[in-house]
């Protein structure tokens, strides 16, 4: 069971935080959807009128152009535009499709813990084989200790390493060493 628990603590598949994901994705449809923008524009318009029915004459005092303008005017404009939109997806309350993939994360963890199961059994077995009967020639010694070694370093992937950590230990106190 220990061997068990760090697996599913190593995969982050314990069952209590898969229950809080289920639940938090069933209320993300009370949580919005936000949009922020910001929005500065700035322009200069320059407009020149000209009369063309009484045009001026042209004053080189006044005016050295000889396309006299009745009228000129600048302006100059900024507009600052905040948005602010939120959008609430409700039918996600009703039924999430990530709650799918939650409830998926359920039989990994099922299968993870069998697969544990069967392989800390194996090791146990071809341990208790080697001890209790013990190969005859060096040659199935070797081959034995390494399928040992292999089924130890695949239950050490699985857990993070936290089994060679305490494996000898509890060998040492079955074998009463």
């Amino acid at each position: 069971k220990e061997v068990q628990r760090w697996a599913l603590k190593y995969y982050k598949l314990s069952p209590h935080r898969i229950n809080s994901m289920g639940s938090n994705a069933r209320l993300k449809g009370l949580v919005p959807e936000v949009d922020l923008s910001f929005e500065n524009t700035q322009g200069n318009s320059f407009t020149n009128m000209r009369d063309g029915l009484y045009p001026a004459l042209p004053n080189p005092a006044v005016n050295p152009n000889p396309d006299s303008l009745k009228e000129r005017t600048a302006a100059t404009n900024a507009n600052n535009v905040f948005r602010v939109r939120a959008v609430w997806n409700l039918d996600r309350v009703v039924f999430n499709a990530e709650s799918l993939d939650v409830k998926s994360l359920n039989s990994l963890g099922e299968t993870l813990v069998r697969e544990v199961a069967t392989l800390y059994y194996s090791r146990r077995r071809l341990l208790a084989s080697i001890v209790l009967s013990p190969p005859e020639s060096p040659e199935e010694l070797f081959f034995e200790l390494t399928r040992l070694d292999e089924i130890s370093s695949t239950l050490d992937a699985l857990t993070g390493n936290k089994f060679s950590k305490k494996a000898w230990k509890w060998e040492e106190s079955m074998l009463g060493m």
